[in-house]
């Protein structure tokens, strides 16, 4: 199963604007839909246009607080991933954003008929942000390093403690000497239960040539110290790199 069919972007790039990805703030809603849309050859600019041109306006008229796209620099390609706040389930139950957003039906049509012609398949799941292992990032972030563990049977509460006791604080540590633009962890719910998603922010893909992040930061025996106990709990099942569009965000 590739990267973005596990989760997208938290990446979507993406927990962002209100919520989880390039914040300033700790979000208020913790819930977020994640769509992640795998594309034919030579259809990403068609999907960009129509997004940019009709969706992306159509989703600020209908009232969505945030949104944001992000797409998958490794393995698969094109794959987009895009993400909003899921503030209530209810949001679900009534006429789509482009229909709240008084286009009519041959606009909707026109918007639908790009979409269908460029798309291979569609993955849709919900991920909740936690807010007390999460380093808001800063404005400007546009590279995400996403990996997506699976705890062990029982583990899950254990890992959080161990995210909470070794790696936020490391995090801290690194945000403030400028090494990442932020960092955090999501769950996956519906959709796709039960994954850790961990990920770190970065400025640029310069920023990853000073190395591993958390060796830098602890130091190698608290590293290895940490890996020990993670290996214990978890096991990672994907990771990978996504770059933010901005103009499809906001």
């Amino acid at each position: 199963m590739k990267l973005f069919r596990l989760l997208a972007a938290i990446v979507s790039m993406a927990l962002i604007g209100s919520g989880l990805a390039l914040a300033a703030d700790a979000p208020a809603n913790t819930r977020y839909m994640v769509t992640v849309n795998k594309l034919k050859p030579g259809s990403a600019d068609a999907w960009r246009k129509v997004y940019l041109d009709s969706v992306v306006p159509a989703l600020k008229k209908a009232g969505v607080s945030s949104f944001s796209m992000a797409e998958q620099l490794f393995g698969e390609r094109p794959v987009f991933v895009n993400i909003r706040p899921l503030e209530k389930w209810s949001e679900l139950d009534g006429p789509g954003p482009l229909v709240r957003a008084a286009l009519g039906q041959k606009q909707v049509d026109s918007i639908n008929a790009v979409r269908n012609a460029a798309l291979v398949s569609e993955d849709r799941y919900i991920v909740n942000a936690v807010p007390e292992l999460i380093v808001a990032s800063t404005s400007g972030a546009s590279i995400r390093v996403v990996q997506f563990y699976r705890p062990n049977p029982g583990q899950g509460d254990s890992l959080r403690a161990l995210l909470r006791a070794d790696v936020l604080p490391a995090w801290q540590r690194a945000k403030q000497a400028g090494r990442i633009a932020g960092a955090g962890v999501a769950t996956s719910g519906q959709g796709k239960p039960g994954l850790y998603i961990i990920w770190t922010d970065y400025t640029n893909l310069a920023a990853l040539d000073a190395g591993n992040l958390l060796l830098q930061t602890m130091g190698e025996p608290a590293y290895a110290l940490f890996q020990l106990r993670l290996a214990q709990l978890a096991h990672i099942e994907e990771s990978g790199i996504s770059r933010r569009i901005a103009e499809l965000s906001y």
